[in-house]
């Protein structure tokens, strides 16, 4: 009996932090100010660089995929609400289901020295993500490293499509094999706790909300 009321504990605490993860990007997106790009509505909020430059950098990104892999394009439509630019999310791209938000790191949009082609390709990474989702590849901690895997292997195959794409879908062939021979406890809830932890540290973040932050990971894991 105290074995069944932990468990439910356990699934209420979870379904909270879940909750609160939904609601918080929601929110975010709902206030975030919004243009409609090729078909998929981009937000972004308090943006650090100048929004113009941002709206126009991602018109183009989505015109790209448009011209050079509509299926890309037309998954997009399909399996995601927006995609949001916003400034610390660590990677350069985040799948968040729910509330099937794309989120692209602001700075790596912003950078002169970033190409549309790979903000086009990391879309293109995330949306497969919401794609295998959708046909009910979870991302379990079993299942990251394959899942990783797949996702580099369909952003080569879009640089490929591209003009002069070749060297980018040799780097990203390459991050497909280097992960694939990766072990799957290098894809565990733990040490992806660890790695976002060194990044909030790297950011300056405060200790308390280090320590909260893994908290709150691992009870939802």
């Amino acid at each position: 009996e105290r074995q069944d009321v932990r468990r439910h504990s356990h699934f209420v605490e979870t379904c909270l932090i879940q909750a609160y993860r939904r609601h918080y990007w929601r929110a975010l997106f709902r206030l975030a100010s919004k243009e409609r790009l090729a078909g998929v509505t981009v937000g972004t909020f308090f943006p650090e660089h100048p929004q113009s430059a941002l709206v126009a950098k991602m018109r183009s990104t989505l015109e790209l995929i448009a011209k050079y892999d509509p299926r890309q394009l037309n998954r997009l439509h399909r399996f995601v609400s927006g995609v949001l630019l916003f400034e610390l999310i660590g990677s350069l791209g985040t799948w968040v289901e729910p509330p099937k938000l794309i989120l692209l790191n602001e700075a790596f949009v912003a950078a002169p020295e970033t190409t549309d082609a790979q903000i086009a390709a990391t879309i293109v990474h995330e949306t497969t993500h919401a794609w295998l989702e959708a046909r009910g590849f979870a991302y379990g901690a079993g299942r990251r490293r394959r899942i990783e895997s797949i996702c580099y292997r369909v952003q080569a195959t879009f640089a490929r499509r591209l003009p002069d794409g070749f060297a980018l879908a040799s780097y990203y062939e390459e991050r497909s094999a280097g992960v694939a021979a990766q072990s799957d406890d290098e894809w565990s809830d733990s040490a992806l706790i660890a790695r976002e932890a060194a990044r909030l540290r790297a950011l300056h973040v405060p200790q308390w909300f280090v320590r909260l932050y893994g908290w709150l990971t691992r009870r939802a894991a």
